[in-house]
């Protein structure tokens, strides 16, 4: 069990740590008072020693884990402290696991890829001899065909094979050795082409692209949706203002209705302005989140439209039938009708 750095009594995975601190008189944010913790529970996983083993000995989430009995919150965390370049899934294929895999495959094969094992070579022939009559799929009539027909004949063409891959290449390396000024120019000229293409559309055509990216919808949504349509109130979900998606518009009103989540918008009855939340990819401050829905709440009252809320908790405390009422209570108090 692990123990509390400022009081050295062995406590569970808890809120304790901050109480105490503040008790101790420890004058420190969220984030360092973790990482007090973390520091004082693997005392070993200082800075310098973290980076040597994560960045040149290369080692991975799961084998901190299985030596210093870690979990992969607190690896993360560290990484993240440490500020240091985050591997994603590709990176950790390149520099580890196909390592791994090369290694395994010439220590019982001989070879550096099961595939070149004369053995599964073999098997690979005669399945396609028997599923295509051919020992290589390029070889069947049917196969090239189709290939050609939907303009991927190059694959037969080395020399545009070869073309394709070096002007890969040669993308990769400009930007990796482009200037900072030449990105900004880059970005920000992509940035607006992006914008006119965006602002071209119609609002149909823009709540179309925004369906196929944004495939979750989470409970509350769906459970606020269902009460909406189940007393004919109709609606536009995920109605878009300015680069910005709103969860309902009430048609023929210019009355939106968000419904927040505690944790991902930071209920300000349940966080105070500093605490620090573990969103994916980065940490932020409730602070922050509150600065985020505000710039979009401006948005909105900028084109003429009311923002009404929802939170996760005033939601689940409620049957629908209350819900509803909340809800017709919320509209009836901005448009001052039955």
């Amino acid at each position: 069990m692990k123990t509390c750095p400022y009081c050295k009594k062995e406590i569970l995975p808890s809120l304790h740590i901050y109480k105490c601190a503040k008790e101790h008189n420890i004058i420190k944010d969220r984030i360092d008072i973790k990482y007090d913790y973390i520091l004082h529970n693997f005392p070993s996983l200082t800075k310098e020693f973290f980076v040597k083993k994560y960045e040149i000995e290369l080692y991975s989430l799961p084998m901190f884990n299985a030596e210093f009995g870690t979990d992969n919150k607190t690896v993360s965390f560290l990484i993240d402290y440490y500020k240091i370049h985050k591997r994603n899934i590709k990176e950790s294929s390149n520099l580890i696991s196909q390592e791994k895999y090369r290694k395994t495959c010439n220590e019982k094969y001989g070879v550096d890829n099961v595939s070149k094992v004369d053995a599964v070579q073999k098997k690979k022939e005669n399945t396609f001899i028997l599923h295509y009559g051919v020992n290589n799929i390029f070889k069947d009539k049917e196969f090239k065909d189709y290939i050609t027909e939907n303009n991927f004949a190059w694959l037969y063409d080395e020399s545009n094979k070869s073309r394709a891959i070096s002007q890969s290449k040669s993308i990769r390396y400009f930007w990796e050795n482009v200037s900072d000024e030449r990105k900004y120019e880059i970005h920000e000229y992509n940035k607006l082409q992006y914008q006119k293409w965006w602002n071209n559309l119609s609002q149909e055509e823009k709540t179309a692209v925004i369906q196929k990216r944004q495939a979750y919808v989470s409970k509350i949504e769906t459970r606020v949706a269902k009460i909406l349509r189940d007393n004919n109130i109709t609606y536009t979900a995920q109605f878009w203002i300015n680069r910005k998606s709103y969860d309902f518009r009430f048609d023929k009103t210019k009355i939106l209705l968000e419904v927040q989540g505690d944790f991902w918008h930071a209920n300000p009855s349940k966080y105070c302005a500093n605490d620090v939340l573990k969103h994916p990819g980065s940490w932020v401050t409730a602070q922050q989140l509150w600065e985020k829905d505000k710039m979009k709440n401006d948005i909105a009252l900028s084109y003429g439209y009311k923002v009404l809320y929802l939170w996760e908790s005033e939601i689940n405390k409620l049957t629908d039938v209350e819900l509803y009422d909340a809800i017709i209570k919320k509209l009836k108090n901005e448009t001052k009708v039955n």
